[in-house]
């Protein structure tokens, strides 16, 4: 499907959706619903040459010995406005630190929402990209058990369509959900500096869902085919010289990223009864000439009375297989820099990092929530650090570097 006939779908039905608002009967009340959510939260480390930040869509993060409350603090508003039972349409800005360095509001959600039956809606705008558990709220604090969700991907959000479908099954609820649609937003690399730009990349996902009892279980498939290149001086030169080296070709396809198509996929089990609430979850991400990444996700936790203690582990691993130019080392300082330069621009994408963790979450209102949190991370190729330091060493000679991040968070809902 090319990208012209995604945004005329998006866009027929937008305007079929809005359409049907003109229909409603003139006593039909219009209800509008405000609610907020917000997080004030502090980090702290002393690993130095270290930015600890939230996740990649930041381009910088906390640095060592001193407290940050940049990382984690956030703002969010969501309105949504009921024209009639079956529409309805819904935005939502969210302000937190971004790849820019500030905090300008970002418009996550602006969508309408057609809903014919209780068994299917569809809508029709800016929507969450809904890759996995909890997707779509990442960014509200007090929904999470932890202070922050441990692998949020990039992109967050698309300009599309999708479809809900969900009906009772055996003493249970299925869902399906289809998507199709643009995707927005940028990432910034472990150096710190290196933007790319997700923006008016095809995507299409579909979530099946099936929940019974306590137990929920969900796989998620999703292709995503790049629309941009990275665009720095430096990297356009890198290619150049590349295509004079024996695997040049071979190196130049695998850094491309134009055009190329990932597949993600998702596994996920959770359980929430009583004191008790688990997650475990696996996640794939392949691309063609590739090395790939397996991301593996668990969380639990134990409430008692006001207070919930929790752990969690992550583990994003990636095949560390860098394609060599094929130029012998110590032939030039040409050559040498040459070689360098393409083994650091292949690890870009790549990310082997661990994260042990110990929390607590006390709901001293039903409205509020205090956290406090103990990080110990782990990597070789980092994703929630930034360390420019290592883009100034060979690849080879990486080794692992492990710091612990002390985080404070008061989420909040209103």
């Amino acid at each position: 499907m090319t990208k012209i006939k995604i945004k005329k779908l998006a866009m027929s039905a937008m305007l079929l959706l809005g359409a049907s608002t003109a229909f409603a009967d003139d006593d039909t009340p219009s209800m509008l619903d405000v609610h907020g959510f917000g997080t004030l939260g502090a980090v702290y480390h002393d690993e130095h040459g270290v930015q600890f930040r939230r996740d990649v869509s930041q381009g910088h993060g906390a640095g060592a010995g001193h407290l940050s409350f940049a990382p984690d603090s956030m703002l969010g508003l969501q309105v949504t406005a009921h024209f009639r039972p079956d529409v309805e349409a819904t935005i939502q800005a969210i302000s937190h630190l971004n790849v820019d360095n500030n905090y300008k509001p970002d418009l996550t959600w602006a969508f309408l929402k057609y809903s014919p039956s209780d068994d299917w809606y569809i809508r029709a705008g800016r929507l969450a990209l809904d890759f996995y558990v909890q997707g779509d709220s990442a960014e509200i604090g007090y929904s999470n058990l932890l202070i922050r969700q441990p692998i949020v991907t990039i992109p967050r959000s698309y300009d599309g369509i999708d479809i809900d479908w969900r009906r009772p099954v055996e003493g249970g609820l299925i869902k399906v959900r289809g998507m199709a649609g643009l995707t927005s937003g940028n990432s910034i690399g472990a150096d710190g500096a290196n933007r790319f730009d997700y923006r008016d990349s095809e995507v299409l996902a579909s979530t099946l869902e099936y929940s019974r009892g306590s137990w929920m279980g969900r796989y998620t498939f999703g292709r995503l085919k790049i629309d941009k290149e990275f665009k720095s001086a430096a990297f356009k030169q890198l290619l150049s010289a590349l295509q004079f080296a024996p695997n040049g070709a071979s190196i130049i396809d695998r850094l491309s990223f134009k055009d190329r198509v990932l597949n993600y996929q998702q596994i996920a089990l959770a359980y929430d009864q009583g004191p008790v609430q688990a997650l475990i979850s696996y996640d794939n991400l392949t691309s063609d000439n590739w090395p790939g990444r397996q991301e593996f996700i668990a969380t639990a936790g134990y409430r008692l009375g006001d207070i919930t203690p929790y752990a969690g582990f992550f583990k994003q691993h990636s095949d560390r297989k860098i394609i060599h130019t094929g130029i012998p080392d110590g032939l030039s300082v040409a050559t040498d820099a040459l070689n360098m330069a393409s083994a650091l621009s292949q690890s870009g994408p790549l990310t082997n990092q661990t994260d042990f963790i110990l929390g607590a979450r006390y709901d001293f209102t039903p409205h509020k929530a205090l956290k406090f949190q103990a990080d110990r991370i782990r990597y070789q190729d980092p994703g929630t650090a930034i360390e420019p330091g290592l883009f100034q060493q060979t690849y080879e000679q990486r080794g692992h570097r492990a710091f612990t991040v002390i985080s404070v968070a008061l989420d909040f809902v209103f």
